[in-house]
C-alpha cells in the first residue's frame, strides 16, 4: 500500500468505520468530560479537604456539606452540561452517547473522595443511609430530566436514533416487558454486585458497580429486548436504593463504617458511584446487547426469505 493509498484508508475506510470512529468520539468525549468534572469539584470545594484538592480521607456524599450544598449544586449544573456536550460530540454515533458521557464524567467526584466507611462514620446514626437514598433519587431525578435535552439534539441530526443507527425496526415494548427488563436489570444487578463489591475499597466499588450494571443490563435486554434504555439504566438507582434501605433496616456494623447483612454489598458504593459507574455500565451493556441482537435478527430474516 503507497503513502497516499495508506493516507485515504486511514481518512476514509479506518474512520468511517462505526466501531472505530465511535471508540474516538466517545474517548473524546469522556476525556473532556471527566476533566470537566474533575475542575467542577476542584473550585466547588467538593469534597471538603485542603484547598478544594483530592483527599481520599475526605467524605464523598454530596448531602454531607451542609447549606448551601455548593457539591450538589454542582452536580445538578454539572449533568445536564455533560449530556448535552457528549452528545454534541459523540451524538452521531449512539442516541445515549451523553448519558454515557456524564455517567463516566461523574466517576471524577467519586475519584476526588473516599469511601462509603468515611460517609458512614462521619453520618449521625443510621438516619445518614436515608440521606444517602435522597442524594441517589436527587442525581438520577436530574439524570431524567437531562435526558430530554437529547430530543431536540436529535430533531437538529446532532444525536441519532439507535434503530437507525443500527438499521432497524423500532419496536412497541408494552408497560409489561418494560416493568420486565428493569425488574431483571434490578435482580441481575444485585448476583453480580453482590459477588464483585466484597468491600468499600474504591476502586472495587467502582469497578464492581460497572461491572455489575452492565451486565445487567445485557442480560436483561437480551431477555426482554425493550427499545429504551431507561428501563435499563434505572436499576442502579433501585439497586441503591433497595441496599442503603436495607442498612437502615439492619444497621449492624454501622459504627464502625461496615455494614453487616445479605444486601451490605449494595451499600458499599456512594451516589455517586452508582450515578456515574452504574449508569455508565447500564448503557455500555444496552449497546453491546443491540449490537449482540442484530446479526441473530439477521439471520432470523434470512431464514425466513428461505
Amino acid at each position: 500500500m503507497t503513502n497516499s493509498q495508506w493516507q485515504e484508508w486511514l481518512g476514509v475506510e479506518v474512520w468511517q468505520s462505526s466501531s472505530f470512529r465511535g471508540k474516538v468520539l466517545l474517548f473524546i468525549g469522556c476525556a473532556a468530560g471527566f476533566a470537566l468534572a474533575w475542575c467542577a469539584a476542584a473550585a466547588a470545594g467538593f469534597p471538603p479537604g485542603r484547598d478544594g484538592w483530592i483527599s481520599r480521607v475526605a467524605d464523598a456524599c454530596l448531602l454531607h456539606q451542609g447549606p448551601p450544598w455548593p457539591g450538589l449544586v454542582m452536580a445538578v449544573i454539572l449533568i445536564p452540561v455533560l449530556v448535552a456536550a457528549g452528545g454534541a460530540i459523540a451524538g452521531s454515533v449512539r442516541h445515549d452517547a451523553g448519558l454515557f458521557v456524564a455517567g463516566f464524567s461523574l466517576c471524577a467526584l467519586s475519584q476526588r473522595g473516599g469511601t462509603m466507611r468515611i460517609a458512614l462514620i462521619d453520618g449521625s446514626g443510621r438516619s445518614v443511609l436515608l440521606l444517602l437514598g435522597l442524594e441517589v433519587a436527587i442525581l438520577y431525578g436530574v439524570i431524567m430530566a437531562s435526558r430530554l435535552i437529547v430530543a431536540p439534539m436529535q430533531r437538529l441530526g446532532l444525536v441519532v436514533d439507535d434503530a437507525v443507527r443500527d438499521e432497524t425496526i423500532k419496536g412497541e415494548n408494552s408497560a409489561v416487558q418494560k416493568i420486565m427488563a428493569l425488574t431483571t436489570s434490578v435482580l441481575a444487578m444485585i448476583v453480580v454486585q453482590s459477588i464483585f463489591v466484597t468491600n468499600d475499597a474504591k476502586h472495587q466499588a467502582l469497578a464492581g458497580v460497572l461491572i455489575a450494571a452492565g451486565a445487567a443490563s445485557f442480560v436483561a435486554r437480551a431477555m426482554y429486548p425493550v427499545d429504551d434504555s431507561l428501563w435499563y439504566f434505572l436499576a442502579p438507582a433501585v439497586v441503591a436504593l433497595i441496599g442503603y434501605l436495607a442498612g437502615f433496616a439492619s444497621p449492624s456494623g454501622l459504627v464502625i463504617g461496615q455494614l453487616d447483612g445479605l444486601l451490605s454489598p449494595l451499600a458499599r458504593a456512594l451516589p455517586v458511584d452508582y450515578a456515574g459507574a452504574g449508569l455508565c455500565g447500564s448503557i455500555l451493556g444496552y449497546w453491546i446487547a443491540r449490537r449482540w441482537q442484530r446479526p441473530m435478527e439477521e439471520d432470523g430474516e434470512d431464514d425466513g426469505d428461505k
